[in-house]
C-alpha cells in the first residue's frame, strides 16, 4: 500500500506541475526531487502522506490549491490523491513538505491496488489532474489534464 500511495502522489504531483508548463510562461517549472518523510494509514482503504517535493520555479510565485486526482488504469479508477495547498516561491529552488491523502476506489481491492504498484510497465495507466493557480495579478486558473500516461510520468521521477 505504501509504494501505491507514494506512487499516486508523485505521479499527480508531477502532473500538477506539467499543467502549469502548459502556459507558456510557467514551461521552465519542473519537479527536482520527491521524497516520502511519513505515511500512516487511515483504515484498511486511505492513506495520509508527507512528501518533501523539490521544484525549480524561475516564474513568479504561484499559490497552488484544490490539488486533486484520479488514477486510471485501462479506465478503471483504482485512486484518488488530495494535496493540501502549497505556493511555489517565485524564481527559486525550493523544497516543500505537501501533505496529502490517497483513498482507492470503491470496488478496487488493496491486492489490485498492490499488484499495479509492482508492475514494470504501466501502459494503460493513466491520471487526471487538476489545481487552481492564483497568479499575484489576483488572476485566478483551474487547471485541468486529462488521460496523463502514467509511464511518462514515472520515467521523470
Amino acid at each position: 500500500m505504501k509504494n501505491i500511495a507514494y506512487r499516486l502522489f508523485s505521479v499527480l504531483f508531477l502532473a500538477a506541475l506539467l499543467a502549469l508548463g502548459g502556459c507558456a510562461k510557467f514551461s521552465q517549472i519542473s519537479a527536482t526531487s520527491v521524497k516520502l518523510q511519513s505515511i500512516n494509514p487511515r483504515g484498511m482503504r486511505a492513506l495520509a502522506l508527507k512528501v518533501d517535493v523539490g521544484v525549480h520555479n524561475p516564474a513568479q510565485q504561484i499559490p497552488l490549491s484544490e490539488i486533486s486526482g484520479e488514477v486510471l488504469v485501462s479506465g478503471k479508477v483504482i485512486g484518488y490523491v488530495t494535496m493540501d495547498p502549497v505556493t511555489l516561491a517565485a524564481r527559486a529552488d525550493s523544497t516543500y513538505s505537501v501533505k496529502a491523502d490517497v483513498t482507492l476506489a470503491e470496488g478496487v481491492s488493496l491486492m489490485e491496488a498492490l499488484a499495479l504498484a509492482k508492475k514494470k510497465t504501466l501502459e494503460n495507466a493513466t491520471a487526471n489532474v487538476s489545481a487552481k493557480a492564483r497568479l499575484k495579478s489576483g488572476v485566478s486558473k483551474k487547471l485541468k489534464m486529462k488521460d496523463i500516461p502514467l509511464k511518462t510520468l514515472m520515467e521523470l521521477l
